[in-house]
């Protein structure tokens, strides 16, 4: 009688087998896969991250700006009405200071 190896299989492979080893490598390509689009999904997040900071900081500067050029306008064109709001503001400040 003829002697078997002990880590030789004592059948073929079924077709589940098959099935399941083919599996086991699509749900790893599907994994590296998975991987690879979270990388780009989180560069792209950085990206637009970026860019709403900088489209923030502009915006705040235009407002600035704006808030700036109206305030001045406003008082060049209606002097003595901003010489009252700027008495009464004072005046405000100076009551709830006490």
């Amino acid at each position: 009688m003829a002697t078997r190896p002990v880590n030789a299989p004592n059948h073929a492979s079924t077709p589940e087998e098959e099935a399941m080893r083919s599996d086991d490598s699509l749900e790893q390509a599907d994994a590296k896969d998975s991987r690879e689009e979270l990388k780009a999904i989180g560069a792209e997040i950085d990206s637009i991250r970026d860019s709403v900071a900088h489209i923030a900081e502009a915006t705040s500067h235009y407002v600035k700006r704006r808030v700036a050029e109206n305030s001045t306008d406003l008082i060049e064109a209606n002097p003595v009405r901003a010489a009252l709001w700027a008495v009464f503001a004072g005046f405000l400040i100076g009551r709830l200071s006490r």
